[in-house]
C-alpha cells in the first residue's frame, strides 16, 4: 500500500475513531450554542422528567433529579425551560418509593411541592411567581424551602374533668335549683315558709342544697340551710345561711363571708399556678394531693362539722375529715381540668370516702386522708395510699358504690 493511500484512509476514519474513543456526541436537537442544555423534544426523556406538577393554572413543571442526589432541577413541562432548583436539606436523602406531592396547603391558588425523604419526613417547597423572585444569581429560582414553625412540645397526656353522674331529679327540683343557685352564688338571703309552700317543697329545697354542694364544691365551705321548728317540733320554714364555718364561732356577716370566699378563690389560683405544662398527669395529682395534705389536719369536732366536710381545709388550711379531703381533691382537680371523682365506701366499721383519678394506664385510687395520717407529704409511708390498683385498695377499703379502678 502506498503512502498516499495510507494517509487517505487515516483521514477518512479519523472522525469515527474520535467518536468511539471519547469525543462528545451531541444529543439529537442540541444547539451547538446552548452551553450543553438539551433542547427540542428530547429534553423530557434526557432529564428523566416523568411527573408533571401543576403549580398554577398557567404553569406545570416536572422535576429532574440532580446527579449528586441533592435535589431536583425544575423544568417548565411545556417548553422544557429550566425554572429553578429544589435543594434537599443537608444530609437528607430522597425516598424514591414515596409520592412527590403538589398541594395548595395555604389556599393561595399555588401548589406547594412536597418531597418525601428517607425516614418518612416530607420537605415542602413554595413557588413565588413574582418576576423578581427568579434572579439569575439564585440557582433556586422562584422556589424556596418552607420552614414549618417548630411544633410546640406536646403536653403530657391528661384526662379532662368530668362532672359526677347525678341521680335523676324531678323537673320541680331542677326548676327550684335554677331559682336558688343564682341567690347562693350572689350570697342573697332567702326564706321559705312551710305554711305557704308545703312540706314537699321543703323536701325539694333540701335536695337542691345537695345539688348545689355537689355541682359547686366550694359552696360547702359557706352555705347551709337553717331550719325553724315550732314547739311541737314541726318544721315551719327554712332560710339561707352564709357563714364562716371554719371558725370556732362561725360569723354570718355577709361581707366577711364574701371576702373569705374571694380569698379562697385566690388561694385556689395560687395552688393551680404550681401545675406546669410539662408535668405528667401523675405529677399533677401528686402535687395537688401533697398540697391538700400540707394544708389540712384531720380532726373530727362538731364545731367544725361543716368546714371539715368541705374543701376549705385542703385549700386554705384547717380541719378536715375524709369527706373534706376527697372534696378538696375533686374541687382542685375540677379547677385544673383533671379527671377526678369521689369514691364512697367504708373502712373497718366506719364510712369513708376517697378519690379515683385517671392516668394513661388506667384509673387508680388515691386516699389523701390516709396518706396524710401516715407521714409527711410525699415520703414513703405517705405514698402507701397514693395511686392504688383495685386489688391494693381492697386490702383495707370496702367500695360501696361499685367503682372499679382499671389500672394495673
Amino acid at each position: 500500500m502506498t503512502k498516499k493511500i495510507c494517509i487517505l484512509l487515516l483521514i477518512m476514519t479519523l472522525p469515527l475513531l474520535l467518536t468511539c474513543c471519547g469525543a462528545p456526541a451531541k444529543e439529537k436537537g442540541e444547539d451547538p450554542d446552548s452551553g450543553g442544555e438539551i433542547t427540542g423534544n428530547s429534553w423530557r426523556t434526557q432529564r428523566s422528567c416523568s411527573i408533571d406538577l401543576p403549580l398554577t393554572e398557567d404553569l406545570t413543571v416536572c422535576l429532574s433529579p440532580l446527579d449528586d442526589g441533592g435535589g431536583f432541577g425544575v423544568y417548565d413541562a411545556g417548553s422544557g425551560d429550566r425554572t429553578g432548583t429544589l435543594f434537599l436539606p443537608e444530609g437528607a436523602a430522597f425516598f424514591p418509593e414515596g409520592d412527590i406531592l403538589c398541594e395548595d396547603r395555604d389556599g393561595d391558588g399555588t401548589c406547594e411541592i412536597g418531597i418525601p425523604l428517607e425516614g418518612g419526613a416530607l420537605v415542602w417547597y413554595g413557588y413565588d411567581s413574582a418576576p423578581e423572585a427568579a434572579g439569575p444569581e439564585s440557582p433556586e429560582g422562584p422556589f424556596y424551602m418552607i420552614q414549618d414553625p417548630p411544633e410546640e412540645k406536646p403536653s403530657p397526656l391528661v384526662f379532662p374533668y368530668e362532672a359526677p353522674v347525678e341521680e335523676e331529679v324531678s323537673p320541680s327540683v331542677e326548676a327550684l335549683y335554677n331559682e336558688i343557685w343564682p341567690k347562693v352564688a350572689s350570697f342573697e338571703y332567702f326564706y321559705y315558709d312551710t305554711g305557704a309552700y308545703g312540706y314537699e317543697f321543703m323536701d325539694d329545697l333540701l335536695l337542691v342544697m345537695g345539688l348545689i354542694h355537689d355541682r359547686h364544691y366550694e359552696t360547702r365551705c359557706y352555705f347551709q340551710l337553717r331550719e325553724f321548728n315550732n314547739e311541737e317540733g314541726y318544721l315551719t320554714g327554712m332560710e339561707s345561711r352564709y357563714a364562716c364555718f371554719w371558725e370556732p364561732e362561725p360569723g354570718e356577716e355577709i361581707g366577711k363571708v364574701r371576702k373569705a370566699m374571694e380569698d379562697f378563690d385566690a388561694k385556689t389560683e395560687e395552688i393551680l399556678s404550681g401545675i406546669t405544662p410539662d408535668m405528667s398527669a401523675y405529677d399533677r395529682y401528686l402535687y395537688l394531693a401533697r398540697v391538700i395534705s400540707e394544708n389540712a389536719d384531720y380532726a373530727w369536732d362538731p364545731a367544725y362539722a361543716c368546714a371539715a366536710a368541705s374543701p376549705w381545709g385542703g385549700v386554705m388550711g384547717g380541719y378536715s375529715i375524709c369527706e373534706g379531703y376527697s372534696a378538696a381533691m375533686e374541687y382542685l382537680c375540677s379547677r385544673a381540668d383533671l379527671y377526678c371523682r369521689i369514691v364512697f365506701g367504708s373502712s373497718g366499721e366506719e364510712s369513708h370516702s376517697w378519690n379515683l383519678v385517671r392516668l394513661p394506664e388506667g384509673t387508680y385510687h388515691v386516699d389523701v386522708t390516709w396518706c396524710d395520717g401516715a407521714g409527711l407529704p410525699g415520703d414513703e409511708s405517705w405514698m402507701t395510699w397514693f395511686m392504688l390498683t383495685q386489688e391494693e385498695i381492697e386490702r383495707d377499703h370496702v367500695i360501696g358504690d361499685g367503682t372499679v379502678a382499671t389500672g394495673m
